[in-house]
């Protein structure tokens, strides 16, 4: 939740005249339309590519612990993973914290197939620092993450 805002900062925000929702789900849709061709060449959607890069950095994860982590709704999520299951990149076992539960691993199918689709999400994300500029989007990001903190740590493997 946001910290309720003070009457300058509303002043502010009514200046804004809504455009900060605008600007930032269509600046969101182009990214993420231009990733989607990107990853489709690997025939890998950004949201699998999200699932299988959050599961890169666990040791078994929970279908809600997953959900939450990749923010998709659970059924939504129940019919990816199934996919990637399909696929042999992920597979579901046992959950050894909790035997009544079931967690999902990345296999080594999807470990293996794992740096290709990074590569190309971050040859993704240099074509927009080359457009935007470097410190604009560190700046963008350190104001971004004010408010939506990143789901995987910076210090993450994926990351490195």
């Amino acid at each position: 939740m946001l910290p309720r805002i003070t009457p300058d900062e509303r002043t502010l925000v009514a200046a804004a005249d809504a455009r900060l929702v605008d600007v930032l789900t269509s600046a969101q849709r182009i990214l993420s339309r231009d990733l989607a061709e990107r990853l489709g060449e690997e025939a890998v959607s950004v949201e699998q590519w999200r699932v299988l890069r959050t599961l890169a950095n666990a040791a078994g994860t929970s279908m809600s612990e997953l959900a939450e982590q990749v923010q998709i709704p659970a059924p939504s999520l129940t019919r990816l993973v199934d996919l990637l299951v399909d696929r042999a990149q992920v597979y579901r076992r046992q959950s050894a914290r909790d035997g009544r539960r079931i967690d999902v691993h990345l296999s080594e199918s999807g470990r293996e197939l794992l740096p290709r689709l990074e590569a190309i999400a971050e040859a993704h994300e240099r074509n927009v620092v080359r457009l935007l500029g470097g410190e604009a989007v560190a700046a963008m990001l350190d104001s971004l993450e004010q408010i939506a903190p990143p789901a995987l740590p910076r210090d993450s493997p994926v990351h490195n």
